[in-house]
């Protein structure tokens, strides 16, 4: 496994955690569904740019 495709795991749970944060300051009312779609999101954008750099 090449360092590029662990690439998104880091990325997912920094992203979790950061957001997380964020939502919990801000009080939202359901601050841990936004966490993971955020999350989910960058994770899944991550993938989509490391196949893209892999086709090339």
């Amino acid at each position: 496994m090449s360092r590029l495709s662990l690439l998104p795991v880091p990325v997912g749970l920094l992203t979790f955690i950061l957001s997380l944060t964020l939502f919990l300051f801000i009080d939202s009312p359901y601050p841990i569904l936004g966490a993971l779609l955020t999350a989910y999101l960058l994770f899944e954008l991550t993938y989509l740019i490391q196949f893209q750099q892999q086709k090339n």
